[in-house]
């Protein structure tokens, strides 16, 4: 797990140049504090919401949420699951 701020930017910034490559994704949304940019500390973790096509959200979900807690928070949802949360 990352302890300091460089170190949870850098988890962040791997994880958003590996899900650019994976053909599944369309696309990403940052969310919570630093999606917001308000009350962000050097601690804030990254809460991110991945979209992915509806063929392959189970198994793109399975691969790729992490648990509450984790400096990056991810939540895979499909395109529609995503379109009725939006």
């Amino acid at each position: 797990m990352a302890d300091r701020p460089e170190d949870l930017e850098r988890e962040y910034e791997r994880f958003v140049e590996a899900a650019a490559e994976d053909d599944d994704m369309l696309g990403l949304v940052l969310t919570g504090s630093r999606g917001r940019g308000v009350f962000v500390r050097p601690d804030s973790d990254w809460d991110v919401r991945l979209v992915v096509r509806e063929e392959t959200a189970e198994g793109s979900r399975s691969r790729l949420t992490t648990p509450r807690g984790s400096p990056v928070e991810v939540v895979v949802l499909s395109l529609s699951e995503f379109e009725y949360r939006a």
